[in-house]
């Protein structure tokens, strides 16, 4: 049901009064025709008709009383005039209220006092408190390595492999997984200042975490044991992931505990949310700059389909899996799809490298089929079952994998690459090694800021059915196609402004986001200055430190910097690394979802002990109907990556920094109810109308006045008069005029006589008015005088004296 305005709804109220003010006085004088006797006394027939001639059953039914031919000009005009105000009275009563707008305008621009706001929803009953989290991060994938400046009697040596951390001091010694004070300094040197909203890489945490410890180890073959090589054995924080409330379905920006999260295009907005303590009825508002980090997608086509059918019975038929050339081995392109990494941070180039992803794993399909451009055909086909193994295509959800270091890859699909298997039978097949070129790294490529995270993989859309459109269902023996495509996907970290409201309580319930819109910077100078740590480890073993630097630190040693928009972000040993045994929130969070979103977000079971919902849509048939959308071309089908990637994240990590300061990076109780004064726009709800709606009311305006202008004059010079009209009103009433038309000496009475001596002395008298049959009642002896004769200005003339008490005056017919 639509939503009804104030003014919409005092024009109802005013329709069904005004109706009911007409329709009342018409059907409570069909009741009294049904209840009226044939004989009644004299003033009951004035009463009668004044019932009747002030409804407006004289005009519906054109009786005398609304007759217009032979009627004094002047009299007709009023008549009209009356009748046309009362329905234009009427129209005005409804149409008047509709211009009534109830609106809420800016009052004012004031400081208020901010409060934290407990997110009450599973996202934020699933939140540890900050007590005891402590951000830190431990170096090296296979061994521990000392992070930069993180060594208590620990060096950082090389070997002909790979750095190590070697004690320097035997026993005693340890690897600190604290960041080092001088990147703490670095990377909050920016974001600490009074004030400040956005986030720094600290700032960033995980939303559930546990807190673990090494334990002392004996040596092999020895008798002593070894100190713990981290922190001496006390405890670290470390991630947990756990899946508290999937948002992936809502398609609008939501506020949870410390985040902004956009399900429409993707994107999560760091904020320990705290919002005005009394908001007021109309609300608040105010803007607030944020660290967002997004997922940017760009997904090719490869000009291939999967084709399948569903069986009549039993399982899933894998002879029926067919792969469709739809240009994508035809039309092949014949050079190397070469693409520049050289600049990454200003020109990423993710189409470049999703067409050289889709490019390169079309062409190791075909080697695969043994087939070349020249062989191959649009539309022409390829079994999937033929030394395949079972082929997990199903008509009710979306795969997506990675790509492959070494040949073919369809999601779902699994291909043979053992080295003695040849589909033409033509001996071994050389595959192009699509995924670390499209990357554009390695895990042993340096770590820095032009190695940037990117994920590449192959997305088998949600299929379509075959020549049917409508509802989705699965019918048997019908055909479906899923779209094959190549993505690739890095984060973005920026600036951006985010519009807040709240009304009503004060409740994180009730905080809501009108708005997000990338930070304007008037030149290049006020951009902020990004900073990547340069530790001089490779990829596989740290995830370096990012974020908004001071503008001092420019050109600092051991750290890269770019003054920029955006920064993308750097890929670090979070990349294809969903388990975590640190709280490196900042460094491994956005890229460790980001492999979780291609190797594992469509699974239907947990991959590595990583419990996840089921993004596939096979369990759910609105996320399943909102991929096949998203499925239909290339342009839509990255939001399903980006979306997912958000819906996990949104699970993940929190933001610690708000509007409340606080010497600690985290959220704890004090923090809950200190309060500080912020500008806002404080709204209230004012009243306004539309001057066209009142446009009846002002007609009916002017005719009041004009009328009541007329009746004072009239008045004043004394053509009118209480008096005048208290004498037309009884000598008009049906009782008074017949019984003085007939009455004889000695009962008379002057016409201009008070309604009490009238009722007294002829008010008792009967009269019969007949409502239906036909024939006199009474027969008049002789005529009697014109009632003109009586409606003299003193009142005086009489009539002659009638032989008859009683005198039927009329005679009604039956309806027929």
């Amino acid at each position: 049901m639509a939503d009804l305005t104030v003014g919409q709804v005092a024009g109802l109220i005013n329709t069904g009064v005004a109706l009911a003010q007409l329709s009342f006085p018409l059907i409570v004088a069909i009741v009294l025709v049904g209840v009226l006797n044939n004989v009644h006394n004299a003033v009951t027939w004035s009463v009668v008709g004044r019932m009747l001639n002030g409804s407006f059953w004289p005009s519906i039914l054109q009786t005398d009383t609304a007759a217009t031919k032979h009627v004094n000009r002047r009299v007709l005009f009023l008549s009209i005039l009356s009748t046309f105000s009362l329905v234009l009275l009427g129209v005005s009563s409804a149409v008047t209220p509709l211009g009534l707008q109830d609106r809420v305008v800016q009052l004012s621009v004031r400081p208020v006092p901010f409060t934290y706001m407990r997110d009450e929803s599973p996202m934020g009953q699933g939140t540890n408190l900050r007590t005891d989290y402590r951000p830190n991060r431990r170096c090296g994938e296979m061994m521990p390595m000392v992070c930069s400046g993180a060594g208590r009697g620990y060096k950082l040596i090389r070997n002909t492999t790979r750095w190590l951390g070697w004690p320097e001091e035997g026993n005693g010694s340890f690897m600190s997984s604290d960041f080092a004070a001088n990147i703490t300094e670095i990377f909050t040197s920016a974001t600490n200042r009074s004030g400040n909203t956005i986030a720094g890489f600290f700032d960033m945490e995980y939303r559930a975490y546990i807190q673990t410890r090494e334990l002392p180890q004996k040596l092999p073959g020895e008798n002593q044991t070894r100190d713990p090589m981290y922190d001496r054995g006390e405890p670290r924080t470390a991630a947990r992931f756990s899946s508290y409330q999937s948002l992936a379905l809502n398609n609008r920006t939501d506020v949870v505990e410390g985040l902004v999260v956009d399900t429409r295009s993707g994107g999560v907005g760091f904020r320990n949310h705290t919002a005005p303590r009394s908001p007021g009825p109309a609300g608040m508002a105010w803007e607030e700059d944020l660290l967002w980090l997004e997922p940017e997608t760009v997904c090719v086509n490869s000009n291939l389909t999967v084709e399948f059918s569903l069986p009549f019975r039993g399982s899933f038929d894998r002879d029926s899996a067919l792969l469709t050339d739809r240009g994508g081995f035809v039309n092949l392109t014949r050079d190397y799809p070469y693409i520049d990494l050289n600049h990454t941070q200003a020109q990423p180039q993710l189409y470049g490298r999703a067409w050289k992803a889709a490019s390169i794993n079309n062409m190791n399909l075909m080697r695969y089929f043994g087939q070349s451009r020249n062989a191959t055909r649009l539309g022409k086909q390829y079994s999937l079952a033929d030394g395949l193994g079972h082929p997990q295509v199903d008509p009710n959800r979306v795969k997506l994998a990675p790509l492959k270091d070494r040949g073919p890859g369809i999601p779902g699909i699994s291909f043979d690459l053992s080295p003695d298997f040849s589909f033409s039978g033509n001996g071994t097949i050389d595959y192009f090694n699509a995924s670390i070129v499209t990357r554009g790294f390695g895990t042993g490529d340096r770590a820095n800021i032009t190695n940037i995270v990117v994920e590449i993989g192959m997305l088998l859309g949600a299929p379509s059915r075959v020549g049917g459109s409508g509802p989705i269902r699965f019918d048997p023996g019908t055909n479906w196609s899923a779209p094959l495509f190549a993505c690739a996907t890095a984060v973005r970290a920026s600036i951006k402004t985010v519009s807040f409201q709240i009304g009503g309580e004060p409740a994180l319930s009730q905080l809501s986001v009108t708005n997000v819109k990338p930070k304007s910077y008037s030149n290049n100078a006020s951009k902020p200055l990004w900073g990547v740590e340069d530790t001089g480890l490779f990829i596989r073993d740290v995830s370096p430190t990012w974020g908004i630097v001071d503008d001092r630190y420019e050109g600092a040693p051991a750290l890269w910097t770019v003054r920029s928009e955006h920064l993308y972000l750097p890929a670090g040993s979070g990349f294809r690394k969903i388990a975590s045994w640190d709280a490196n929130a900042g460094g491994d969070a956005a890229q460790a979802m980001l492999y979780a979103t291609y190797a594992s977000a469509t699974e239907s079971s947990s991959t590595g002990g990583f419990p996840h919902p089921q993004y596939s849509g096979e369990t759910s048939y609105p996320l399943f109907s909102k991929w096949q959308d998203l499925s239909r071309q290339a342009s839509s089908a990255h939001q399903i990556i980006n979306i997912i990637w958000t819906d996990f994240m949104a699970n993940y990590v929190v933001g610690t920094r708000g509007q409340v300061p606080s010497s600690s990076s985290a959220i704890t109780e004090d923090r809950r109810t200190e309060g500080v004064q912020i500008p806002v726009n404080v709204f209230t709800r004012r009243v306004r109308y539309d001057l066209r709606y009142a446009i009846p009311a002002l007609i009916f305006l002017v005719i009041y006045i004009l009328v009541l202008a007329a009746s004072i004059l009239l008045l004043v010079w004394g053509r009118a008069g209480l008096g005048m009209l208290r004498r037309l009103l009884n000598l008009t009433a049906v009782g008074r005029a017949v019984t003085i038309e007939r009455a004889v000496p000695p009962k008379t009475l002057p016409p201009n006589a008070p309604t009490k001596e009238w009722i007294q002395m002829m008010g008792n008298e009967d009269l019969g008015i007949r409502k239906y049959g036909t024939g006199a009642v009474g027969k008049q002896t002789s005529p009697s005088p014109p009632l003109s004769s009586i409606l003299t200005e003193e009142g005086e003339q009489a009539v002659e004296a009638k032989p008859d008490t009683r005198l039927m005056v009329a005679e009604v017919q039956p309806a027929t």
